[in-house]
């Protein structure tokens, strides 16, 4: 993965500082998971159908997800008092960092199996990633404004977009080849 994409990114000394510090985040994440809750949940889905797998992976990998945007969220709306766009908008980002990778090995499990390449993946993700962002913070910021507290705003917009997310991801993203 490290050599593929440094291969598509600008050679500017900050940019590879920050996709090092990206890569080795992702590592990190990774190996976490996959030593703890991860072999927890492969014993338990050993004997269920590929699609309830995944889905459950899914479901896991999105929690985890969840977890690190809304905690990120509220740390940002609550303690440094952003506006609940800007907060959902930051919670949003750090979820990223991680969602690619877990997606791709975890929830998908494609590794030269797929009908894109690597660096057609990681383009289609950003793209998904930035039309997410911009629905989630717009969506928050819009229901706060209607008097809905920022905590189910930000659940209700999450849930959506998780839902679309994973067709997405299934049927285009990480789409095996037929």
């Amino acid at each position: 993965f490290q050599s593929a994409f440094l291969h598509y990114m600008p050679v500017r000394p900050l940019l590879r500082i920050v996709f090092y510090t990206y890569i080795s985040f992702h590592d990190l994440i990774y190996n976490i998971l996959k030593r703890s809750i991860m072999k927890n949940v492969v014993y338990l889905t050993a004997k269920l159908p590929e699609n309830y797998k995944r889905i459950i992976n899914f479901i896991l990998v999105g929690g985890l997800l969840f977890l690190i945007d809304f905690s990120a969220s509220m740390f940002a709306f609550y303690i440094v008092g952003l506006s609940a766009g800007w907060a959902s908008a930051l919670g949003f980002s750090t979820s990223f960092v991680v969602g690619f990778t877990l997606n791709k090995k975890v929830v998908f499990k494609h590794e030269n199996n797929s009908r894109l390449n690597l660096r057609q993946q990681i383009t289609l993700y950003f793209s998904l990633a930035i039309f997410n962002l911009l629905i989630s913070a717009f969506a928050v910021e819009y229901m706060v404004d209607q008097g809905l507290v920022i905590e189910i705003s930000k659940t209700i917009v999450v849930i959506i977009i998780a839902i679309w997310n994973y067709i997405i991801l299934n049927r285009i993203i990480f789409r095996p080849i037929d």
